[in-house]
């Protein structure tokens, strides 16, 4: 039962498919997230705080359908003679605050793509936490550095985690980005542009009346 809950407030965060009132009025068991988070150059300066902006209401919002959760975030990018990079922005840590200033800091590496480097440093992060652990992939492109996503996703699945995925932009083919990432995402879920993102966030994040 409580697997299912944090099943359907996870859907309603990522998918925005059902009532923003869903979200706010599950109690879910604590959850481990880690936000893998794209920083190629397509993403411009103005696009990547719009991204920051919704995780950080995504973030308010599972930490109260899901009380006592942990956050982590890492980013990636691409190498143009090499293959992927990225750092941990923030650790695992259930301290909001903390990790949300840690969102902040964070500045724009600018690249290619290589979510494959993002999937396998969270996964690094959620290693030998107890289920349910998620792992939130956002992008505005398909992988052109490796390891691109679809060669490390089923292991990543492999260690208990659970990927969602966020694909963002007006140029980006959906069929791609799932074929790309995931023959068969979790949770997969595609927005016009990164105001659309932020928008339906601050959405999710507003108390039901």
């Amino acid at each position: 039962a409580n697997d299912m809950k944090f099943l359907l407030s996870l859907l309603a965060v990522f998918s925005f498919a059902f009532s923003p009132s869903w979200a706010m009025d599950l109690i879910c068991p604590p959850a481990k997230i880690c936000y893998a988070i794209d920083e190629s150059e397509s993403i411009s300066g103005t696009e990547f705080a719009q991204l920051n902006a919704a995780l950080v209401e995504i973030t308010n919002t599972f930490s109260t359908a899901a009380p006592g959760s942990s956050f982590a975030a890492v980013d990636f990018s691409g190498l143009q003679n090499g293959g992927g990079v990225g750092e941990v922005v923030s650790p695992l840590t259930s301290d909001v605050t903390t990790f949300l200033a840690a969102l902040a800091a964070n500045p724009k590496r600018g690249g290619f793509t290589s979510s494959g480097t993002g999937l396998n440093l969270c996964d690094q992060e959620l290693d030998g936490q107890a289920q349910p652990k998620v792992i939130l992939l956002i992008t505005d492109g398909v992988d052109n550095r490796n390891p691109i996503g679809v060669d490390v996703e089923a292991a990543i699945k492999a260690n208990g985690n659970t990927v969602a995925v966020v694909g963002i932009g007006d140029n980006l083919n959906d069929d791609d980005l799932r074929d790309t990432i995931s023959s068969s995402p979790d949770l997969y879920t595609f927005v016009d542009d990164f105001s659309a993102l932020e928008e339906k966030s601050l959405i999710l994040s507003r108390p039901s009346a």
